[in-house]
């Protein structure tokens, strides 16, 4: 039993792992016939500056961290959403029946869920930021490789402003 859930769920977060995160999308995008699929969203969720809580904290406390975002950016998503680890800081997050404008809301509900409160853990009381990069599929993206890579796009533009920023993808005929 413990082995058939280790293969589907990330054991630090109890989330789903990358790999099912991904067949889920790929669910939502390539199997359904054209008839049924309806707008999804894919989001990439980067914790902000988890480098630092590592290097002042430790490990485990940066754990901690990762965890309680996790929880919140579940509880924040609702019973449309799909949460799932998808790197070391990272969440990748599926909306399903979601639109441009509900993106826009989803994406400040998940970053209010985190900044809202500080997160307990056994070194101190931290507050974590988050970064966000989002796609609408499959206006934006018709395959699970497209939706990733588009997000990741996004995630980056989102950085590079300030800390809880939320970027749509944008296409870009140049860099395409």
């Amino acid at each position: 039993a413990h082995l058939s859930w280790a293969a589907s769920y990330d054991e630090m977060t109890g989330h789903l792992n990358r790999l099912r995160l991904r067949e889920r999308l790929a669910h939502h995008m390539e199997d359904l016939p054209t008839a049924e699929r309806k707008p999804v969203v894919y989001c990439v969720v980067a914790i902000d500056d988890l480098a630092v809580i590592n290097e002042t904290y430790g490990f485990d406390t940066a754990d901690e961290v990762i965890v309680a975002v996790g929880r919140r950016l579940a509880e924040a998503g609702g019973a449309k959403c799909a949460v799932g680890r998808t790197a070391g800081n990272k969440f990748g997050i599926i909306l399903g029946d979601c639109g441009r404008a509900a993106m826009h809301v989803a994406a400040e509900r998940f970053i209010k869920s985190v900044r809202e409160a500080t997160i307990k853990t056994t070194a101190c009381q931290l507050s974590a930021t988050i970064s966000i990069g989002g796609v609408m599929l499959p206006e934006q993206a018709r395959t699970t490789y497209q939706a990733l890579s588009q997000s990741l796009l996004a995630l980056e533009r989102a950085k590079l402003k300030p800390y809880d920023c939320f970027m749509a993808f944008e296409p870009s005929p140049a860099r395409e």
